[in-house]
């Protein structure tokens, strides 16, 4: 597992243009890196919403790991070139199978703040608690047909959790739906 983690981007920078990018952590060995800790409850992995939203956007396109950019400037908008990241050793048809999950989790379970906006949303939630205070995450991209838009929600704070960050990312979708269809079209 930690081998896919790594593939994907995890523990390392993202190579982002701004200063200060983090590289999360993913854990070395032993009892942390145990596949049930690692896979059922994330021990020992600090993964920051830019990785996620990166690791998304592979699914999300077939597996290229791009390097996100951020044009300062409307030339640099205009010139914008794609950078291909390596490119991670999972089938395009691996990467598929988890799409209609990711679906479901939208239609039916715990994202359904992020169902109805528009556009068909395929995402992920997450939520973790550390006494009272809550982590919710919401990983997603739409148009699922036709992506054009990954969001990652990260929110922390007393009774913070996935579901209220699905919200959050669906009022999102909700406002630029329109651009969206337009695009996807």
């Amino acid at each position: 597992m930690l081998g896919y983690a790594r593939q994907f981007g995890l523990g390392e920078a993202t190579g982002a243009n701004y200063a200060g990018e983090i590289s999360g952590k993913l854990p070395a060995t032993g009892a942390e890196a145990a596949v049930g800790r690692l896979g059922g409850a994330g021990a020992g992995i600090e993964v920051t919403p830019l990785q996620l939203g990166v690791l998304v956007s592979m699914i999300a396109n077939g597996g290229t790991r791009l390097v996100p950019h951020t044009p300062r400037t409307p030339e640099e908008a205009h010139h914008f070139k794609a950078e291909i990241r390596k490119q991670p050793g999972v089938s395009q048809e691996t990467l598929r199978a988890v799409v209609p999950g990711m679906i479901k989790a939208v239609t039916d379970g715990t994202a359904q703040g992020a169902r109805h906006v528009g556009v068909q949303v395929a995402g992920k939630t997450g939520t973790s608690m550390n006494g009272d205070i809550g982590l919710g995450l919401f990983a997603s991209y739409a148009p699922v047909d036709r992506p054009r838009l990954v969001i990652v929600v990260q929110i922390h704070g007393a009774k913070e959790s996935g579901v209220i960050a699905a919200e959050i990312a669906g009022n999102i979708y909700r406002s630029l739906a329109n651009r969206l269809k337009a695009t996807s079209e």
